[in-house]
């Protein structure tokens, strides 16, 4: 089976690294497709993958103007049996094509959506405009849409009606390295993982390193970002937060983040909006200890026999469960054994893949519809 994946450009994110893992799994014949060239980009991550670079545009518009006429004669004699885009972009401008009939639609067409509703039709007037547009076209379009958490499942649903399904994220830990033991010294290495912009939460690091300057004053806290500048303005404002006993580094981005994670003791994610992160995954799959913002993507991942040590839902809240973590092993070993138990049994590759499979194969069957 021929399946294309359709992304928006070169850039990195939790999109691109599904994709990866899913052409890299072999269970379809999988082509990549990008539309435009992106500012942020990491060398070598499609390095041995089929990848096609649709257009040679630098920015998002023109790139969209040149996919119009680009993406149709790319698919001439290419036979694909299905084709998944990713991403807004990528999605509204494939839907759009078959929309006005300059792609003759002879193959399962799915639109994986990679956040929460708001995200993609909701939070402010621009977007929301852009939204409808974006819902009317894949709604049109698509055979199969789907969301790759449970959140926000209702509101889909009844956006999208039987075509819609959940297919959650998941990791590939067949290779992945493990971190051998919880043990801490007085010198911590905290790793975070995402672009560097507002939606990460990372300005909320500063109740957290004022908190850590007067209460551990005998550590030392990194605290290590990995992920690509979206916003040196962001970027300036999160390098102010340091001083004391602690530290702010940004790494980039990172071509072995498995490393980073076993390299580092604790993961923290302070995400105001998500999809359902692969980074927590990741963090997960290496045995890491856990701290999230209560936001629905992150409840939604954890065991409910250690929720309640793992997320915070204000500064107060983040401050006490970092200390908490710090000073008891025992409570770590928990968290990492839950977590990873249940990392095993919902977030398998496998299963993604083979959920992927079926909708390639058949589109949206009343077996595989949300309400399942």
């Amino acid at each position: 089976m021929k399946v294309l994946y359709l992304l928006n450009s070169n850039g990195v994110g939790g999109a691109e690294a599904s994709i990866r893992r899913m052409v890299d799994r072999k269970f379809v014949q999988g082509k990549v497709a990008l539309l435009w060239n992106h500012n942020n980009v990491q060398k070598n991550f499609w390095n041995g993958r089929e990848v096609t670079q649709i257009t040679d545009a630098n920015s998002p518009l023109v790139g969209a103007l040149k996919s119009i006429f680009a993406i149709p004669k790319y698919l001439k004699g290419q036979n694909f049996d299905a084709v998944q885009s990713q991403l807004k972009g990528a999605d509204l401008i494939f839907a759009f094509l078959i929309f006005i009939g300059l792609i003759k639609k002879d193959f399962i067409y799915v639109v994986s959506l990679r956040n929460s509703y708001d995200f993609y039709y909701g939070n402010g007037f621009l977007n929301r405009l852009i939204g409808r547009v974006h819902k009317f076209f894949i709604n049109k379009a698509a055979d199969v849409i789907v969301g790759v958490s449970k959140q926000d499942i209702d509101r889909f649903t009844q956006a999208f009606g039987s075509k819609f399904k959940v297919i959650e994220n998941s990791v590939d830990i067949s290779n992945f390295k493990v971190k051998e033991k919880s043990l801490l010294t007085k010198n911590i290495k905290v790793v975070l993982v995402g672009n560097v912009k507002y939606r990460k939460g990372y300005d909320r690091l500063s109740s957290l390193i004022q908190y850590l300057n007067k209460s551990y004053p005998d550590y030392r806290f990194t605290f290590s970002i990995a992920g690509g500048i979206e916003s040196e303005q962001f970027k300036t404002e999160v390098s102010s937060l340091a001083g004391g006993n602690s530290v702010i580094e940004f790494l980039g981005k990172v071509e072995n983040i498995n490393e980073l994670l076993v390299s580092s003791d604790i993961f923290l994610s302070l995400s105001r909006e998500e999809g359902l992160p692969i980074s927590v995954l990741e963090g997960m799959a290496a045995k890491l200890p856990i701290l999230l913002s209560n936001i629905p993507a992150h409840s939604l991942i954890l065991d409910p026999t250690v929720s309640e040590y793992i997320l915070f839902n204000n500064d107060k809240e983040m401050q006490e469960t970092f200390s908490n973590l710090i000073e008891s092993q025992t409570l770590r070993e928990e968290i990492i054994q839950a977590q990873y138990k249940k990392l095993l049994k919902d977030f398998s590759l496998d299963r993604m893949c083979s959920e992927y499979l079926q909708s390639y194969k058949t589109g949206c069957t009343d077996e595989t519809t949300a309400s399942n």
